[in-house]
């Protein structure tokens, strides 16, 4: 399996009032920002092993749904970053994540894991066929300013 480099993605807790145009918003941009960083890093990836004939394209996310802040961690005022290990399988579903540094918070690391596991992919492909990919994922769950009112 081939593993790519690091991924920054933050994800934020938003007041409730904030309302679903707010929440699409960030959706839309967290998928954007997902795929121009997957497509970099994995473009960089590629042409380090450009001397060796092989096509690779990286997975593309098709869905994919913020990690939920929990309502105890948001409450507590709990902030942090959690490194995931991701494989993304040949069927694009993310069969497997492990936590390879805490956030310090069990809750925020289970929030993490439990979250990338409802994404899904179009896989990676080598040479036209799907393979399956390790992907090293920071998450970072930091409040809003909003959101420390809210609480």
């Amino acid at each position: 399996m081939k593993v790519a480099h690091h991924f920054f993605i933050t994800i934020c807790a938003a007041s409730d009032s904030g309302g679903m145009e707010i929440k699409m918003k960030k959706i839309i941009l967290f998928t954007v920002l997902f795929l121009f960083t997957f497509g970099l890093v994995y473009a960089n990836d590629n042409t380090a092993n450009s001397n060796e004939n092989s096509q690779k394209t990286p997975p593309v996310v098709i869905y994919s749904v913020f990690p939920e802040y929990p309502y105890e961690a948001r409450k507590k005022h709990l902030e942090g970053k959690v490194l995931l290990k991701m494989t993304i399988s040949n069927e694009g579903i993310v069969s497997d994540a492990e936590v390879i540094e805490s956030s310090g918070y069990d809750i925020l690391d289970e929030a993490a894991i439990n979250g990338v596991k409802e994404w899904r992919f179009i896989p990676a492909k080598e040479n036209g066929e799907a393979i399956a990919v390790k992907v090293v994922m920071p998450i970072t769950f930091k409040l809003t300013p909003a959101s420390k009112k809210d609480n």
